[in-house]
């Protein structure tokens, strides 16, 4: 899942909308001067305001005012976010992401933001992945299970594909492409429960020189360029990422940089809202390579993490507020548990979170409610031997995972079933 599950069909075609026309090949980026608006940094005359204003149709790029990125602690949140002039100098340009760093560490202090304008090399018939680094998975914002979004590093691009409708025998789109990101790498994908008909997508996406990018949909209308978000430390170097979003809960950002666990979230269940500052969470393990994140049924966030010996743990918020502190780590299952090489949080059909791991190519599941208790592989017969995966869940509804083999061919698997099956 790498957090829960979407799009709109006005979302859908206007993903269908960033392959469209022969050729398209626009790869370019924007590293634009900053001026100082209020106590935070901004690019001006970049593609898209990052908070407020509406982003242009998919593909488009505009003239406007790029979102702001704050210093550490001096960050007004939500400011006049997106109030600057388009097109216009540093000082008028709106302070779309605000909240640094809550005291030390503090925030980049660089004098350039980079905003990415959308991009996209056109897919044809039978398009195979190079590379896939990693999957996430969520809901359209019609409420269809499931969108699938890949990173492929050698192609400099992010893909989509989702299905049509709801039942699960329905057909699914082909990829599209999601837009030009230098080198992408690890990917989080959730959905915001807000005033939309369902719940709008949101995307995050790391690279391979730890930078931090978020992409979302607006008013289920047209999608925003690819926005970079300050990160928490001045020597920061991301290397995963994590959300957490559910009808109960603001959406959360965890990040993985130099062994630390970082988090922040949304001050508001919308995706334009801006966003709190940095906070370490406290104790991780040693040897931290992947995290994901969930929230208990009772509204605590969860954040789980594995090492470099395939141990897991997890740490959960001692009440629900979203200022409550985090516990300890805790391991999960026993001695006995199977070294995970890779790990993704979802949700069981009754909400309960559920913790899903990755080793010798076969997917496990740990029922995260009882951290005592042992880990279970899914039934594989002759299914495939995952090299990435993803866990796409939804109330109500038993997890699906999602993965690619060695020879970059799909799969999908309801928790649980004896069947996996390919997707064409």
């Amino acid at each position: 899942m790498r957090g829960y599950s979407s799009f709109t069909l006005l979302g859908a075609l206007t993903l269908i909308g960033l392959a469209s026309g022969p050729g398209c090949r626009n790869l370019s980026f924007e590293s634009t001067d900053q001026g100082n608006s209020g106590a935070g940094k901004s690019a001006a005359g970049a593609t898209q305001s990052d908070a407020g204003a509406a982003p242009s149709n998919a593909g488009a790029t505009q003239a406007g005012a790029a979102g702001a990125i704050s210093d550490a602690g001096n960050s007004d949140p939500g400011g006049d976010a997106g109030n600057g002039t388009a097109g216009s100098a540093g000082g008028n340009a709106g302070a779309g992401v605000g909240g640094g760093a809550t005291g030390s560490p503090s925030m980049i202090n660089g004098s350039t933001e980079t905003v990415l304008t959308p991009g996209c090399i056109e897919y044809t018939p039978g398009y195979a992945f190079t590379t896939p680094r990693a999957l996430a998975t969520n809901t359209t914002a019609d409420g269809i299970p499931y969108a699938l979004s890949v990173t492929n590093p050698a192609d400099n691009m992010l893909s989509n594909r989702w299905k049509k409708a709801t039942n699960d025998n329905a057909e699914w789109y082909p990829w599209q492409c999601f837009g030009f990101v230098p080198h992408p790498q690890q990917i989080a994908a959730i959905n915001i429960a807000d005033d939309s008909p369902f719940a709008t997508p949101e995307y995050y996406v790391t690279t391979s020189d730890g930078q931090l990018y978020v992409r979302r949909l607006y008013k289920h209308l047209s999608w925003g360029p690819w926005l970079a978000l300050a990160l928490p430390r001045t020597d920061s170097n991301l290397t995963d990422i994590a959300a957490s979003s559910t009808v109960a809960t603001l959406p959360f950002v965890y990040v993985l940089d130099r062994g630390k666990i970082f988090v922040r979230h949304h001050l508001a269940v919308q995706s334009y809202s801006d966003y709190s500052g940095w906070s370490e969470v406290p104790g991780a393990p040693d040897s931290v390579s992947h995290l994901c994140a969930a929230a208990t049924t009772d509204g605590r966030q969860q954040v789980f993490v594995s090492t470099t010996l395939g141990a897991v743990f997890v740490s959960t918020q001692t009440n629900a507020g979203v200022s409550d502190p985090f516990g300890s780590f805790q391991i999960v299952g026993d001695a006995t548990s199977p070294p995970m090489t890779d790990i993704d949080c979802g949700y069981l059909a009754d909400g309960r979170v559920s913790v899903f791991g990755l080793t010798s190519g076969r997917v496990w599941s740990h029922a995260a409610t009882d951290l005592a208790s042992l880990w279970a592989v899914e039934p594989a017969s002759a299914g495939p031997l995952l090299k990435i995966f993803a866990v796409g869940s939804r109330p109500g509804a038993v997890p699906t995972v999602f993965g690619f083999d060695a020879l970059n061919d799909i799969w999908w698997h309801p928790l649980g079933s004896t069947s996996w099956t390919p997707l064409d």
